[in-house]
């Protein structure tokens, strides 16, 4: 999700290649990197509910 404003994406092969990506950024822009998941932990959290209830 974004607010408003410009936003890039990139998936990496690994972290040092995230890291070597996000050093080349110019001064003026900002990044961080961020690990993907393949189910949203909040609807891990409301099945168990559903399953403990």
């Amino acid at each position: 999700m974004t607010g408003t404003g410009a936003s890039v994406f990139a998936e990496f092969p690994d972290t040092a290649s995230a890291q070597h990506a996000l050093a080349q950024l110019p001064a003026n822009c900002r990044g961080f990197i961020a690990r993907g998941v393949n189910q949203s932990p909040l609807w891990a959290a409301l099945a168990d509910t559903d399953d403990n209830s």
